[in-house]
């Protein structure tokens, strides 16, 4: 999640609607040698879409993410379906849940500090 991290904050958005915003990423992350990223995703089709239409350059990892549950039923997350032209590079599976809180934030069950 921390490189898609410059990419939100860059775009004021989750970043879907700005490919020359994600083109640009990817440029600076291969200075780097970043050659592969991760995106925890609520929209994870919008993320595949755009990646399919930048033809994105990096192997990309789209995991469906839910931060939470505000009922007893647990959702079931949106899986999506890869284009062909970017299925060599991307792909979309698995799930991300945060089922409490972080360190950071002191908000974990932790068994020790």
């Amino acid at each position: 999640m921390g490189a898609a991290i410059p990419l939100v904050n860059r775009t004021g958005t989750d970043g879907t609607g700005d490919d020359g915003g994600l083109r640009k990423y990817f440029l600076e992350q291969a200075k780097w040698g970043i050659t592969s990223n991760t995106f925890l995703e609520y929209d994870p089709a919008a993320r595949v879409k755009q990646l399919a239409r930048i033809d994105a350059p990096h192997r990309v990892r789209v995991v469906p993410f839910a931060q939470y549950e505000t009922t007893r039923t647990r959702r079931r997350l949106q899986q999506v379906a890869v284009p062909a032209k970017i299925a060599d590079r991307v792909i979309a599976r698995g799930e991300k849940w945060c089922l409490d809180g972080s360190p950071i934030e002191s908000q974990v069950a932790m068994r020790a500090p």
